[in-house]
């Protein structure tokens, strides 16, 4: 059976997705964990699937020649949702013209499903309460134009939202278009006319910033702990990691087993993929490089404060042209090959195991020596329900207005940590970081992992002081190695005391 897996694995790994489906078809029906398989067997199915005809982008200045869709908006408050129908003409309006007031009030609908369920243009929000319903109805009629005019895909905006400059809630905005892109006209290259949309979507942010009141932070589940001792804890988050390491590195293969051997448990090693020489790694990279070329193509730009690349921003992509800007490259090599080693080793861990929670780490990871009151103060503080929880992390940022101080061993960051070197995942968080490893735009801690952290904020977790950090010697990836650089300075601002964590023995690996 095992046989089996593993070969489905590396022709899902080689693009073979129909050798895969039906390997994982062969499998499913004597293996334990089906979910496992069914997750697998779903990807393939996703991957392997034709795609319709694209429609081309068009520039804000071409005029649809077809019938405009009908527009549906719904507006979900923490109080009911609300959704309303505009008439196909409205979105026939020129792009960034006023519009009249006889279009409002818009008929509303009698059920929110009737419009889920509708074709055309879908735009939803999600928040905690709007204060001027009218008025924003218009901003999202105007929105929609834009969106039209563009034939634009769909797309999210998600963002946390602030409230006197402290961040309390999350807001959504999800857009659901008729619309595809071709591959010959990525949105990188419709540039200058989707820039004018890129510029709409960050002004509609923040006039919802200002004018909305957020949703409430969820209660705290009656205080009731996520497990009942540290031998729980240990058992159900740490028994089983997956390390990453690559094969030549045999001195940070021993060094992971010497952290480990303190809990007293045997890590699993994942081989890693090298991104700069290993064959599977080179069509993902090809294909990298065409995206940032059509992303360079976009117009530059750049955040006033850092801090806004982790928590005030409109979308990915903007995300994505501000490190560009100041990176000057959105992957590396070594980056990619981190990520391709990451999904290898989710797919193993959602295959070999029906543990409730998934542990992977890196092997340059050096333990606390203070790690039984370390686990004893989580086991305390951690919340049942919790989905992600960092192990280890970077802050850069430890302003008040922005964590969440959770007891004494915990606080959540709200997206704006890095680092990936020690972390939990609820299995069906696992499942979701699948799928957005497959975009491999930016680096895996502030891309894929910063949007889950994002999307579950508030049951997203980093356990201080950190139980595992990383060793700050050195690197396989350039910008993570001029990071732990830092680490090792005193009084860091990572707030890491190198002196609390057990090293590898000098020597040893003679």
């Amino acid at each position: 059976m095992q046989n089996l897996l593993q070969q489905a694995n590396q022709e899902y790994r080689n693009g073979n997705y129909q050798q895969a489906l039906a390997l994982y078809d062969a499998a499913h029906a004597s293996y334990p964990f089906k979910d496992s398989i069914a997750v697998l067997r779903d990807r393939c199915l996703k991957h392997g699937a034709s795609k319709p005809a694209p429609v081309a982008m068009r520039s804000t200045d071409d005029t649809p020649k077809e019938m405009a869709p009908a527009l549906h908006i719904i507006i979900k408050e923490e109080t009911g949702a609300h959704a309303y129908r505009c008439a196909p003409s409205v979105l026939n309006y020129a792009f960034g013209e006023a519009l009249p007031d006889t279009l409002f009030p818009i008929a509303p609908q009698s059920h929110a499903a009737d419009a889920s369920s509708a074709q055309g243009i879908l735009i939803e929000i999600e928040t905690g309460s709007l204060h001027n319903h009218e008025a924003w109805l218009k901003e999202l009629v105007s929105l929609a134009i834009a969106v039209h005019r563009h034939q634009a895909p769909g797309f999210d905006i998600s963002f946390a939202s602030y409230n006197d400059d402290h961040l309390d809630g999350q807001t959504v905005i999800k857009i659901r278009t008729p619309y595809q892109v071709s591959a010959a006209h990525d949105l990188g290259q419709a540039a200058t006319g989707y820039a004018r949309l890129h510029a709409m979507l960050f002004e509609t942010k923040k006039k919802l910033q200002r004018n909305l009141v957020p949703q409430t932070a969820p209660a705290k589940q009656g205080g009731t702990p996520a497990f009942k001792c540290a031998e729980d804890f240990t058992s159900q988050c740490l028994a089983s990691p997956y390390v990453l390491n690559l094969p030549h590195r045999a001195d940070r293969r021993k060094a992971a087993e010497y952290a480990f051997s303190a809990l007293n448990i045997k890590p699993n090693f994942i081989h890693g993929v090298n991104g700069k020489t290993a064959r599977s790694a080179q069509p993902h990279w090809e294909r990298h490089v065409r995206y940032t070329r059509n992303a360079q193509s976009r117009p530059a730009f750049k955040y006033d404060y850092e801090v806004d690349f982790y928590i005030k921003y409109a979308s990915t992509r903007q995300r994505e042209d501000h490190y560009l800007g100041k990176n000057g490259k959105l992957l590396s090599q070594a980056s990619l090959g981190y990520m391709l080693s990451y999904r290898k080793a989710l797919i193993q861990a959602l295959t070999n195991t029906q543990s409730r929670y998934i542990l992977i780490c890196d092997d340059d990871i050096i333990i606390h020596k203070n790690h039984a009151q370390i686990i004893d103060s989580l086991v305390k503080d951690l919340p049942a329900g919790f989905k992600i929880l960092s192990l280890g992390a970077i802050q850069y940022n430890w302003n008040s207005n922005i964590l969440n101080r959770c007891g004494e061993s915990l606080y959540q960051c709200f997206g704006t940590s890095i680092a990936s070197h020690a972390t939990v995942y609820d299995r069906c968080v696992a499942i979701e970081l699948l799928d957005e490893l497959e975009k491999m735009s930016l680096p895996f801690d502030v891309g894929a992992l910063h949007y889950l952290k994002k999307k579950y904020f508030h049951q997203s977790y980093v356990a201080y002081p950190n139980l595992f950090i990383q060793d700050s010697s050195e690197s396989e990836i350039a910008d993570t190695q001029q990071q732990l650089k830092t680490g090792t300075q005193k009084n860091n601002k990572y707030r890491w005391e190198l002196t609390d964590y057990l090293h590898y023995p000098t020597g040893a690996m003679e």
